[in-house]
């Protein structure tokens, strides 16, 4: 399944829970790749080739807050990217990771995930001009309790792009994962 921005507005809908639309940002939706594209790289379909209406960041579909109760916050940064991206951050805490937070990032900004659970996650994006699926390294968010009744948490940043000496690495992967 591939996400891709398009000029027109649509809705976004996963073919695995058809019943479920995301409006909250209308100018991404589902296309097919084209025959023979692998998402290496590759065009697909009809997105990504008319930057038309912009959007907001902001989370899809519900209320998109899965994992709270947490102090921790996490900021995906795409300040240096010229591409939109679909960005999901999963809880590995559970045999197969989950996605428990995904929201839509546009080119050179910012998102800030707040009030997020402690525990180990990772982040997949998806960059919604090529087509090509990332995955950050896992990452800990941390919550301590301290003898004198203080809390400590964790606030952490997270490029989606090169950074040198940066706090992670990506990999690509494929569509299954995502």
């Amino acid at each position: 399944m591939f996400w891709m921005k398009t000029s027109s507005c649509s809705e976004l809908r996963s073919s695995s829970r058809p019943d479920q639309v995301q409006t909250r940002c209308t100018n991404i939706r589902r296309v097919t790749a084209k025959p023979g594209a692998s998402g290496a790289g590759e065009r697909f379909g009809d997105g990504g080739e008319d930057r038309g209406e912009s959007c907001d960041s902001g989370y899809l579909g519900g209320d998109g807050n899965v994992s709270t109760g947490g102090l921790s916050s996490l900021t995906v940064d795409n300040g240096q990217n010229s591409s939109d991206m679909l960005v999901k951050l999963f809880d590995r805490r559970f045999e197969r990771p989950v996605a428990v937070r995904v929201f839509f990032l546009p080119a050179y900004e910012q998102f800030k995930l707040e009030d997020i659970t402690a525990g180990a996650y990772e982040i997949r994006y998806q960059n919604l001009d090529s087509g090509i699926i990332s995955k950050s390294q896992p990452f800990n968010l941390e919550e301590i309790q301290e003898p004198d009744g203080t809390r400590k948490y964790t606030v952490m940043t997270l490029t989606l792009y090169v950074v040198v000496n940066g706090n992670t690495r990506s990999e690509t992967i494929g569509p299954e994962e995502f």
